[in-house]
């Protein structure tokens, strides 16, 4: 299917996304598979940067909205070169695709029962640099990722199936440990 050059791609976009999760979910491969062409074809819009609302986000300074209703989201968010996003969980499926730029993504499980903020291993369980039309999908229970831009102008959707979780762990896999925080508490920072 290709996208058509007006804003209604999007939608369009979003009513993929919907359909297949009324369908059964196997995995977050599965899925990541399925989405991955209508994510291509939705990131070689020119003009996405131009067709959102802002919204208020937890990594980045510049974000909108593309698309939003109470179980799905479609973010544009502009990362800068260099920084880091700690490893951190969301409670939901979110799907990271690149827009413009390189993104360096590690994503991870933990091991073991991960209940103790002191004592909790983390295993790298897929690593990969992204580029323009890459996706990656975390899927709970494996929905701890981090990554870090790696090009000026790095911009990048997030497709996510719900709301996040209000508190999420960040964790410090070099310590063996995690913070609880709340999105807002992460905002100020």
């Amino acid at each position: 299917m290709s996208m058509p050059a007006d804003g209604n791609s999007v939608r369009l976009f979003a009513a993929e996304v919907l359909r297949h999760l009324g369908e059964a979910v196997v995995d977050s491969q599965t899925m990541e598979s399925h989405l991955d062409p209508f994510v291509r074809d939705l990131v070689r819009r020119p003009d996405l940067l131009t067709l959102g609302v802002p919204r208020e986000g937890n990594h980045v300074r510049e974000s909108q909205y593309l698309y939003y209703d109470p179980g799905l989201a479609v973010t544009i968010s502009h990362q800068a070169n260099g920084v880091a996003i700690p490893a951190h969980d969301h409670g939901v499926w979110e799907m990271l695709a690149v827009y413009r730029g390189k993104i360096a993504h590690t994503r991870y499980r933990v091991f073991g029962d991960g209940l103790n903020p002191l004592n909790v291993t983390l295993d790298v369980i897929d690593e990969r640099i992204l580029g323009p039309g890459d996706a990656v999908l975390v899927m709970p229970p494996d929905d701890i990722h981090a990554f870090t831009a790696l090009a000026e102008d790095t911009y990048h959707l997030a497709v996510v199936g719900g709301r996040y979780n209000p508190v999420r762990h960040y964790y410090q896999p070099d310590q063996g440990s995690f913070l609880a925080r709340s999105e807002i508490a992460w905002r100020r920072r």
